[in-house]
């Protein structure tokens, strides 16, 4: 499967500028950004591994896959998987493309810019469908969700993680936003959308894995 290119931005000096803008958005641009890193990579090889554990072979959507993290986490784990990320933001996908390009595994991972509202594929093309904290940037989650089912193959399942809006003492931000009543409304929302059995496992962190399938 060959890489997406996204469009490149005009000029070196406005790239630099993009790409910084674009990750104060998506991310943090915290000092302790390498320890936020740590805690996501844990929950990325959580989400790939749940992956890994119910599919031996298929292809996998990442939707919201920024740099792309989990494909490459997928294509090392797993070397009958083929993966594709999406995401909204240009600067994010570029990077991904670049390091995806040096995985050994690189023949089966691409990436698409693309919107969670309106999937660009057709139904049922997927096995499993997979968001690692995004899902608080989506416009629309209700419609999301149900563009998350529409791609799913019969019996496919959907993976969204999601964690609390900050850990150790109001410092770590780890982008969404975990409530006690989180665990009722996520499973109303996949339930709504048209999806059967659907599993709430919570993690250390405050991080809560959603499993749905169609």
């Amino acid at each position: 499967m060959n890489l997406n290119k996204p469009r490149e931005v005009v000029g070196s000096a406005r790239a630099k500028c993009s790409r910084w803008n674009t990750y104060r958005r998506a991310y943090t641009g915290s000092p302790d950004w390498p320890v936020i890193l740590h805690l996501r990579k844990k929950m990325f090889l959580r989400a790939a591994t749940t992956a890994c554990l119910h599919l031996a072979h298929g292809i996998v959507l990442d939707v919201g896959t920024g740099p792309g993290r989990l494909p490459l986490l997928l294509a090392e784990q797993a070397p009958n998987l083929t993966c594709i990320g999406i995401d909204i933001e240009e600067v994010l996908l570029r990077d991904a493309v670049r390091d995806a390009r040096q995985n050994q595994g690189h023949d089966r991972i691409s990436f698409l810019k693309a919107d969670a509202c309106a999937l660009p594929f057709q139904d049922q093309s997927f096995d499993a469908v997979i968001s690692m904290f995004s899902l608080h940037l989506w416009s629309y989650q209700d419609k999301a969700v149900a563009e998350l089912r529409r791609v799913l193959k019969d019996e496919g399942l959907a993976v969204v993680m999601v964690g609390r809006r900050y850990v150790c003492h109001r410092k770590f931000w780890t982008l969404d936003y975990v409530t006690k009543d989180s665990a009722k409304s996520m499973k109303v929302l996949l339930h709504d959308a048209g999806f059967g059995d659907v599993e709430i496992t919570y993690f250390e962190y405050g991080a809560m894995q959603i499993v749905g399938q169609k």
